[in-house]
């Protein structure tokens, strides 16, 4: 087990962040549509790993104890993924270019 620990410390994976990262990712899966097993694991996944290191750039930004950094990954975990699936809808759909136009003040 202390190997595994070691692994994960060395490329940066605080075991705590990680177990908050996946339960995070996995209850994200009720809330986010993916229809195929293997979208669901790549989307638990990439929440996990999202969650991790944002959490990390959260943490640089904001002072937290231990602790706090592993629920702001479960956190992390759970509203990421939903963020990101209505990012990647409004790109597949065209409104986020038109958003980010509108934004910017270059008309819609």
């Amino acid at each position: 087990m202390e190997s595994i620990k070691l692994v994960l410390e060395t490329v940066g994976i605080k075991a705590g962040m990680l177990f908050g990262g996946f339960v995070g990712a996995v209850i994200s899966l009720k809330f986010v549509k993916a229809e195929t097993n293997w979208e669901k694991i790549i989307m638990v996944a990439s929440g996990t790993v999202a969650a991790i290191y944002g959490t990390q750039v959260l943490a640089y930004f904001v002072t937290m104890t231990e602790s706090t950094q592993n629920g702001a990954s479960f956190f992390l975990g759970v509203y990421g993924m939903g963020a990101m699936h209505e990012i990647y809808s409004m790109i597949q759909s065209g409104e986020l270019k038109a958003w980010v136009k509108k934004l910017l003040g270059l008309g819609g």
